[in-house]
């Protein structure tokens, strides 16, 4: 779960392209130039990924795992060095905004969000002490 995390982050965040560790060596996540951060962040306790759940697309039955990542702001500001970028690789990023109920019901109830988006957010405030605890 774990590496699945840090390589979306690195895709979403750091707009690196797929990481899906296709090569046929595996992917040395503490050695990689842009993951090392990310992994030694976790390796310190200041990344922390929570499974959320897991459910079932309905019109082609595949899994959604639903996870979320929680970073201490100094261990983000490391990993992002000069912030975030306006885009990535897939489009438009929105942030950084404070997750309230109000900016996550906003973004869950969008007509454009994936029900897995959607999940996952609206799990994420239902579980907002445990995630930030």
């Amino acid at each position: 779960m774990w590496r699945n995390i840090a390589r979306e982050f690195a895709e979403e965040f750091l707009s690196l392209p797929d990481l899906h560790g296709s090569t046929p060596r595996p992917l040395d996540y503490s050695k990689h130039p842009d993951l090392a951060k990310v992994e030694a962040a976790y390796e310190a306790g200041t990344a922390r990924p929570f499974l959320l759940g897991i459910g079932n697309r309905p019109l082609t039955l595949k899994a959604e795992v639903l996870t979320a990542l929680v970073i201490d702001h100094d261990a983000f500001e490391a990993i992002l060095g000069g912030g975030l970028k306006p885009t990535n690789l897939e489009g438009q990023i929105v942030g950084p905004m404070r997750f309230t109920h109000a900016n996550m019901s906003a973004f869950a109830h969008q007509p454009n969000i994936l029900p897995a988006g959607s999940a996952t957010l609206q799990l994420a405030w239902e579980h907002i002490d445990a995630l930030m605890s």
